[in-house]
């Protein structure tokens, strides 16, 4: 927090002023962020801080460089010099811990509340430079990745991972054998829009979780390669905080990789579902469907020209569709909304109407939304749900594109085409839960929606306020 003040006046030399602790001959040529470049003509203020990353230090030499930038138009060495005065170090007088609101004035920092105090903790990936548990009043919050040049100061870093950053746990299930695993957090960055926006992240007690806080992405490397199968599903504990843009995670299989296997996004809406990230890959909305068991009626499935693929009405991916093709059968109509009886699933089986498309929840879960992606011209006859004894608990004909569901418990959807239309195209369909909770219980099929092996598990999240923090906590693989 010192700052050294300078008045240079030179004609077309290039000046720097050095600070150093010890004339150590290592030292000098290793330390050369120690070195900053004088300014011409005025006032300048060096913040000495910087150069020593807010460790504190004694400055016992003073050390000045100077070369000529026009050097080969001049025959004497004495022709050109430089004029330095006025040389003072300064305090900052106002360096303070917390803001008048009572949060940490470093953007790195959150409250920590004691029973007599509160404190100033750093966030994980960064610690105060000058050691500790808590920031004193000369601490900033250095990042524990990013090695400095100058070794003088790498002592900072020196030690144990766990002074940067508690392990993440993490359970890997497979049948009767339960693996406890303990992921490293190997980056932090905090994505900001403006200055005073910033972000990280904190380890719960025993890694049993964490909290993102702001705009911030945190890597954390898994000690052993994980595959994904059909079988695939990961299951983890979620509290967003308000208005958060998105908050999420992607799997890698290679930190250096510039594209993961799959971004999930954990939002509430799904306005942001194609929301491209700052490597710039798109991420699927997590909602009720996504990866869940689909099917079409029987009469479909008869002829693979006809129809393909139920699943891909819920993979995630818009510009896949599940579709149906029959400009070539004669037998496809059949039926119409006003004639079908769907007062249970079996009634609703037992029609001559053949154009149905079905998503199974696999449970009851109560529902308030739900949106439907497909072509314009593919108008929706009807739309049923149906509860785990097969009973109809919500009908509507002519449904929209996007309905607003009155908190219906459901556990399977049907959706019922216009059978005038020999083309159908089904991008996606979305069921959004309605939330009664502060803690979501979040299951997602990996094994359906992507095939591969991950070492990297990356958490993202972007919102305005950067207190608020949303937890993630009691992650699984199965």
């Amino acid at each position: 927090d010192q700052a050294a003040q300078t008045n240079q006046i030179h004609t077309d030399n290039n000046l720097k002023i050095c600070f150093y602790e010890s004339l150590e001959i290592q030292d000098v040529e290793e330390c050369s962020s120690r070195c900053q470049e004088v300014q011409v003509g005025s006032d300048q203020r060096i913040k000495v801080g910087d150069i020593f990353y807010d460790r504190k230090s004694s400055i016992n030499f003073v050390g000045f460089k100077q070369t000529n930038r026009s050097w080969h138009n001049h025959t004497s060495i004495s022709a050109e010099y430089s004029r330095l005065g006025r040389l003072r170090f300064l305090y900052d007088v106002d360096k303070r811990l917390k803001n008048d609101d009572g949060s940490c004035y470093d953007t790195n920092a959150r409250i920590v509340r004691g029973f007599e105090r509160s404190s100033c903790q750093c966030l994980d990936g960064f610690m105060p430079s000058n050691g500790g548990f808590f920031q004193e009043v000369y601490d900033s919050c250095v990042d524990c990745f990013n090695q400095p040049q100058c070794p003088l100061d790498v002592t900072l870093r020196e030690g144990n991972i766990s002074t940067c950053a508690k392990l993440l746990s993490i359970q890997f299930i497979s049948g009767l054998s339960i693996t406890q695993s303990n992921a490293t957090l190997v980056s932090t960055r905090s994505r900001t829009r403006e200055t005073f926006w910033s972000g990280g992240t904190k380890i719960h007690s025993h890694g049993a979780g964490l909290s993102l806080y702001g705009n911030v992405t945190s890597i954390f490397s898994v000690p052993n390669e994980y595959t994904i199968n059909e079988f695939s599903t990961i299951v983890l504990s979620l509290k967003r905080a308000a208005r958060v843009e998105f908050i999420g995670f992607c799997l890698r299989s290679d930190i250096d990789d510039g594209r993961p296997i799959l971004c999930i996004n954990l939002a509430e809406s799904n306005f942001y579902s194609h929301m491209e990230l700052e490597d710039t890959f798109p991420s699927v909305f997590y909602n009720l469907a996504l990866g869940k068991v689909a099917s079409y009626s029987p009469f479909l499935s008869g002829d693979p020209n006809l129809a393909a693929n139920a699943s891909l009405a819920v993979d995630g991916v818009i510009d896949s569709s599940f579709y149906i093709d029959a400009r070539s059968s004669y037998d496809f109509l059949g039926g119409s909304p006003a004639e079908i009886d769907c007062s249970n699933i079996e009634k609703c089986d037992d029609t001559k109407y053949k154009i149905w498309w079905e998503v199974d929840l696999a449970e009851e879960r109560t529902i308030r939304r739900l949106i439907i992606h497909c072509e314009p011209t593919n108008a929706i006859s009807r739309l049923v749900m149906f509860n785990n004894d097969g009973r109809n608990v919500f009908q509507v004909d002519s449904a929209n594109k996007i309905m607003e569901i009155p908190n219906i418990s459901a556990s399977k959807i049907r959706i019922l085409f216009d059978t005038t239309i020999e083309l159908i195209h089904l991008q996606e369909v979305q069921v959004i839960e309605a939330n009664f909770r502060p803690n979501l219980q979040l299951s997602i099929p990996l094994g359906r929606l992507i095939e591969g092996t991950f070492d990297t598990l990356e958490f993202v999240q972007r919102i305005d306020d950067p207190n608020s923090a949303s937890n993630i906590a009691d992650i699984k693989f199965f």
